[in-house]
């Protein structure tokens, strides 16, 4: 596989993940927790993303879900 097509391919993985977070972050999980809080799913697909394609290309998405 070419280089172009590897970004090429990272680039629209982050977009989905991207986007699979901000679905997930409309979910919440309900329970009764010693302390109150609740458990967010948004970050799985980042941190799958970010681990799939290292450090450098995983910061990209995680900025853009964060903001």
């Amino acid at each position: 596989m070419r280089t172009t097509d590897k970004s090429l391919r990272a680039l629209c993985e982050g977009a989905v993940c991207v986007a699979m977070s901000l679905v997930l972050s409309y979910l919440e999980l309900n329970f009764a927790w010693a302390q109150g809080g609740s458990v967010d799913l948004v970050m799985v697909p980042l941190i799958i993303f970010a681990v799939r394609w290292g450090l450098g290309w995983g910061l990209g998405p995680g900025w853009h879900a964060g903001c």
